[in-house]
């Protein structure tokens, strides 16, 4: 369960992962198995959050022998801040039961690549994560945008006009750091984006969402809404990702041959 929570996540905290994947253990004893993974190779820790908290995720090695067919390795430090509240929103989200289901960034670039080249991995717009929710009784999705600093106008018109084209998604959800970031996406909503049949763009400011994530309010244009008024919460599942019994016992005996 663990290796395949931090391999669709892409990267947790340590206390991210002992609420996700060991509720009844205590912390001491959470960090002490990280560190058994970590020296077997199946784990990397991450530093450099300004919080100072330890950051983990998967390994090439994990990647390779579990058959994990896309996992993010990489962490440059300009982004590392950026990955790691996007995994707060994301379990925000799925905990209050809006999100029902997510499909990650590193696996949607993934997709792309094997369907249509390398290339176009630079060229398409790729999202922060897509999530499947309940809107009118209708099963949705929407592609999320955590956004935290701003882009150049040339470069927001490209991914709008990218993104009017995307006709199986409901809405572009822009998650935002200030209302000056809405104001920046909107200018170039205006002269790029293509109609009505095109998403729904909405935005929400991070930290209220983090704060309250069923009563903070989405935004589209002037119009607001609550976030539980527009998607409909439902009871939180418990995550599909398990790892099987036989990959679980091989780290097992790893780990006690590391201890």
């Amino acid at each position: 369960m663990l290796l395949h929570l931090l391999q669709s996540y892409g990267c947790l905290t340590t206390r991210q992962i002992a609420s996700k994947a060991f509720p009844d253990v205590r912390l001491t004893t959470v960090l002490r198995r990280l560190r058994y993974l970590n020296e077997a190779g199946y784990i990397q820790k991450i530093l450099g959050l300004k919080s100072s908290e330890r950051l983990w995720a998967v390994t090439k090695k994990s990647s390779e022998k579990f058959g994990f067919t896309s996992a993010k390795t990489s962490f440059p430090r300009a982004i590392l801040e950026h990955d790691s509240i996007l995994a707060t929103l994301r379990s925000s989200l799925e905990g209050h039961g809006i999100a029902q289901s997510w499909i990650p960034e590193h696996e949607i670039r993934q997709s792309v690549a094997r369907r249509h080249g390398l290339r176009e991995t630079t060229r398409r717009v790729i999202p922060d994560g897509i999530m499947s929710v309940e809107i009118n009784g209708l099963k949705e999705s929407v592609a999320v945008e955590l956004e935290l600093s701003p882009k150049n106008q040339k470069r927001y018109r490209e991914i709008l006009q990218d993104y009017s084209h995307k006709e199986s998604l409901f809405a572009v959800w822009y998650v935002i750091q200030s209302m000056t970031l809405k104001k920046q996406i909107e200018q170039a909503e205006k002269s790029t984006y293509a109609g009505s049949r095109s998403p729904k763009i909405l935005f929400s400011l991070i930290d209220d969402v983090l704060r309250d994530p069923l009563n903070a309010k989405v935004i589209q244009k002037i119009e607001s809404r609550k976030i539980s008024d527009l998607f409909t919460p439902k009871p939180a599942h418990p995550t599909a990702h398990v790892v099987s019994a036989k990959i679980e016992e091989k780290i097992e005996s790893e780990i006690d041959a590391t201890a």
